[in-house]
């Protein structure tokens, strides 16, 4: 028994609550607009201010602890599938979230447009893919991971060193100050992982050259760390 309190990083809104199971009440619940979106007037283009979301997410956190008033043992994050941002995978390995993109969110259309040849990129995917796609779980659509890194490698515009994150993973990783993961449920929602195998399709990912961009991947409910200090001190925890 215990008293958690839950995150869920939404793209409409950013709600929480804290739950007390010995209880088995709420004892508080609150929900913040998500406006973190950089540019809504560009058509087909779904980007974020990644940063401006976790802070949301932590001033979201500190209403709802100051609501309940007592003790929290632990947090639990979850949110958004699909959409991704990068970052610098050197300084991500040292825990330092040094952002290289716009949060590319998963109603992002830019995987519809045409592809030369005639097709969309994601039909240009499948086709590249062939049947390396038989395990993945979830057919790869626009605004996946899989399909976004797709279109930015097809571009040239995915950066050396650096690493995809989901919106959930990087709340965790700035919360704990180490660096992002992410977990088999999120994962499989980018097209690009073997359901069967447990792990990222590699074989699949190197022949749509992504491979080197995906994050890795641990047991659901891992527990990811401490609160930094930083993130203690805003939250009252």
């Amino acid at each position: 028994m215990g008293v958690y309190l839950g995150l869920d990083v939404g793209t409409t809104s950013i709600s929480g609550v804290i739950l007390d199971t010995g209880r088995r009440k709420l004892t508080a619940i609150a929900s913040i607009v998500n406006d973190s979106q950089v540019d809504a007037s560009v058509p087909g283009r779904s980007e974020w201010d990644i940063d401006y979301m976790a802070d949301l997410s932590l001033r979201l956190a500190a209403e709802l602890v100051e609501q309940h008033g007592g003790r929290v043992d632990a947090l639990g994050v979850t949110g958004q599938q699909h959409g991704m941002v990068l970052l610098d995978a050197e300084a991500a390995g040292r825990g330092e979230l040094c952002v290289r993109s716009r949060f590319i969110g998963w109603q992002d259309r830019r995987c519809d447009e045409t592809a030369p040849g005639g097709t969309t990129w994601v039909e240009q995917m499948l086709n590249q893919g062939g049947a390396g796609f038989l395990h993945s779980g979830c057919r790869p659509a626009t605004g996946h991971m899989g399909a976004t890194l797709f279109w930015l490698a097809e571009q040239g515009e995915l950066p050396s060193q650096t690493v995809a994150c989901f919106a959930p993973d990087y709340l965790v990783a700035r919360m704990v100050g180490g660096p992002p993961v992410t977990d088999p449920t999120l994962a499989a929602s980018a097209g690009v992982y073997d359901v069967l195998a447990g792990e990222w399709n590699w074989d699949l990912a190197s022949a749509l050259r992504i491979a080197s961009y995906l994050p890795p991947v641990v047991p659901s409910c891992t527990v990811a760390g401490v609160l930094s200090p930083g993130v203690a001190r805003a939250t009252g925890l």
